[in-house]
């Protein structure tokens, strides 16, 4: 294979990335955990975020904390995982 030929294949899979991840970008990711409810981006921005009003307890704030942080870390997680196959892909080929 002549240097011209990978050349041009690596400028595919750089243009392919390129497409693939401003789709994912474009992607809104929607997670929810016992009552919360969140919408974000591919691009992690936090779109939406909703609290059941059953889990607001001002005598009991450390449990929604650990909710609204065990969600949160769920879904930027998928979402870091779905970035990371754009990246892998050139090892798919």
């Amino acid at each position: 294979m002549n240097f011209q030929k990978l050349l041009k294949q690596a400028q595919k899979i750089q243009k392919d990335q390129k497409t693939k991840k401003e789709a994912l970008d474009k992607i809104d990711f929607d997670f929810e955990n016992q009552g919360i409810s969140l919408t974000i981006s591919g691009d992690f921005e936090l779109k939406k975020l909703k609290i059941s009003s059953i889990l607001i307890d001002k005598d009991d704030i450390e449990t929604l904390e650990d909710l609204l942080s065990i969600t949160l870390n769920q879904a930027l997680l998928r979402i870091k995982e779905e970035n990371e196959k754009i990246k892998d892909y050139p090892s798919q080929i």
